[in-house]
């Protein structure tokens, strides 16, 4: 211990010199390197197959509040035509449903009556030639009921009508589709897309039952677009309604579509 003492007392200036020294570079050497900026390259993780947090949207995909105002949810609108002027007893779930009830040979004698009138209206001249007139009546003639065919049978029998909200309605009085069948004022409520609206086409009809004109009224459409109004127009003019002798000669009434968002 003696030793010990005696060697840091002969050599204790060295000994405090060389603890200086190291101090001294140790402080030199962190104030040195303190502001030194070390500059590395950004790691891109983004895959090919990463999904992007900015997804477009079309403004077709947003449904709007006047759309959600106009289609209720919880409210069913079916596939159907409803007459508007149809005064049978309503119920919700009709069978064999039509939108309107005429006799089956009074619907023959409508046919008839209109090639008749359409005969009748050409020039005078320009009668039609018996290939012409066999292509006319194939064409307006609707292939009389059968005993097989019961659907048309029951058709022509039911006796209610429809308690609910349908694509399609319309009203011309005291006339119906052609030959009673719903086929001839068709339904183009699902052409458009993700989109809802109500159109509404007023129309003019002759006493044969041919659409003579069809125009989209917009004070009584809600929500309508370029191709609701385009569809509707063209679905109503190939509407094909019953022969009325007693209707005049242009008959005005409306067809109302509803297009269903998809």
């Amino acid at each position: 211990m003696y030793k010990f003492a005696a060697f840091i007392e002969k050599h204790k200036y060295g000994i405090l010199a060389t603890l200086g020294v190291h101090v001294a570079l140790f402080f030199y050497f962190q104030i040195a390197t303190y502001e030194e900026k070390v500059d590395y390259e950004k790691w891109n993780f983004e895959g090919k197959y990463d999904e992007k947090e900015d997804i477009e949207i079309t403004p077709d995909q947003i449904e709007t509040p006047a759309e959600q105002e106009l289609y209720d949810m919880s409210k069913e609108v079916k596939n159907m035509v409803q007459n508007v002027d149809d005064t049978r007893e309503k119920v919700e779930r009709p069978e064999n449903y039509t939108s309107s009830v005429t006799d089956p040979s009074q619907n023959a004698y409508d046919v008839e009556e209109a090639m008749k009138q359409e005969i009748a209206g050409q020039k005078e001249g320009s009668k039609p030639s018996e290939s012409n007139m066999d292509i006319t009546e194939n064409e307006s003639q609707p292939e009389p009921p059968t005993k097989t065919k019961s659907k048309t049978q029951n058709q022509a029998s039911s006796s209610q009508g429809i308690k609910a909200e349908t694509m399609v309605s319309f009203q011309l009085t005291k006339r119906t589709p052609l030959n009673n069948n719903d086929w001839y004022i068709r339904n183009p409520g699902y052409t458009c897309g993700n989109v809802d609206g109500v159109v509404v086409v007023d129309i003019k009809v002759g006493q044969n039952g041919k659409v003579i004109s069809a125009k989209y009224d917009a004070k009584r459409s809600t929500n309508a677009n370029a191709c609701m109004i385009s569809k509707a127009e063209e679905y109503a003019s190939i509407s094909r309604f019953n022969y009325s002798e007693s209707a005049p000669r242009s008959q005005n009434g409306y067809i109302k579509y509803t297009f269903i968002y998809q």
